[in-house]
């Protein structure tokens, strides 16, 4: 067991500001390891935008993550569904970066953060039914 430190009084603010990027989402308090700020306000980027941003707006309905149609669809038609969803927004990043429209493959690139989120969520739900004999 490692004796790193785990609760959000364990870690001292950081200057948000000295970042290289300019995401809106503020480093959680929990940001954990020196030298992956940029990592932790990433992932908290894509956090606020299915939380708060396109994918509340646009799916929520008002329903937890793991009812809303990323999560239900993944069920109903497979991993596979997610899979695709990261290749298409992959290759709309792709595009956008190539027109010089930085922002916007930042934001399809949050999109693909979350769509491999509920990949790994399903996979996690998948292991456990069969560790309980059903699928």
């Amino acid at each position: 067991m490692s004796d790193a430190p785990n609760t959000a009084k364990d870690f001292p603010p950081i200057d948000v500001s000295s970042s290289r990027f300019s995401y809106p989402a503020p480093l959680p308090a929990m940001y954990g390891v020196k030298g992956y700020e940029d990592l932790c306000r990433t992932l908290s980027a894509a956090y606020d935008q299915a939380t708060k941003g396109k994918g509340s707006e646009r799916h929520a309905d008002g329903k937890p993550f793991t009812d809303q149609p990323i999560m239900t669809i993944t069920r109903r038609r497979g991993v596979g569904f997610p899979l695709g969803q990261i290749e298409k927004k992959s290759d709309e990043a792709d595009g956008m970066i190539r027109r010089g429209e930085y922002g916007a493959a930042i934001r399809e690139l949050h999109g693909v953060m979350v769509y491999a989120a509920a990949l790994a969520i399903r996979i996690a739900e998948i292991e456990r039914l069969e560790k309980e004999g059903s699928k």
